[in-house]
């Protein structure tokens, strides 16, 4: 009787080691099986780069309007 309740313990302790290592195991597998993110798709460099033009373009008009202004004291030099 003593032998059979050993037995019994003994494959229970087993049967808990297997259940205990599928439990462990179980997170890793489902991380396996999902497929990873997918990016977003790019629009492409179209609208960025006309934004960036346009703004060059007024930044150097700006700039040349500016300097082909008369200065306030032109009549003395």
């Amino acid at each position: 009787m003593r032998r059979l309740l050993n037995l019994m313990s003994s494959r229970a302790a087993h049967a808990a080691a297997a259940l205990a290592g599928l439990a462990a195991a179980l997170p890793a597998l489902a991380q396996q099986r999902q497929a990873p993110p997918t990016p977003p798709a790019a629009d492409g460099p179209g609208a960025a780069v006309v934004l960036y033009y346009a703004v060059i373009v007024i930044l150097g008009g700006a700039t040349i309007a500016v300097s082909v202004l008369p200065g306030k004291r032109s009549h003395q030099e």
